[in-house]
């Protein structure tokens, strides 16, 4: 008996005219983020026959992005492409003492090192 990985159920979209024009507009444009233009380009390769597979082997991507981006346009249409928070927004700025380490590790009777530090976050105290 031959055993085969169970791989989920395919996933194909089907774009109006409309909708393909305005996703080609948007993969041209200058002032869109990377990872939105390869959502749309997603997005477009289904389209046309693609598969997951053969989608994330051209985009250099897992295939589980790739169906990501197709249930992102299935839930939230054009709007899902984005991110909910966009990420630079999402960081929060250190709170420093004059060495540049945060506060509460300054404090510490304990050596951290920078990858500690970021593992704990910028919390003070």
């Amino acid at each position: 008996m031959i055993l085969s990985a169970s791989r989920p159920a395919a996933h194909h979209i089907e774009l109006s005219a409309e909708e393909d024009r305005t996703l080609y507009e948007l993969s041209l444009a200058d002032r869109i983020a990377r990872r939105i233009k390869l959502r749309v380009i997603t997005l477009r390769l289904n389209a046309s026959g693609w598969t997951t597979l053969q989608i994330a082997q051209h985009l250099h991507q897992c295939e589980h992005t790739v169906r990501q981006t197709l249930q992102r346009w299935s839930k939230g249409g054009l709007g899902g492409l984005w991110e909910a928070t966009p990420l630079a927004q999402t960081q929060k700025v250190p709170f420093y003492s004059e060495q540049g380490w945060p506060r509460w590790a300054v404090g510490s009777s304990r050596a951290w090192g920078q990858n500690q530090v970021a593992k704990r976050g910028y919390r003070s105290g």
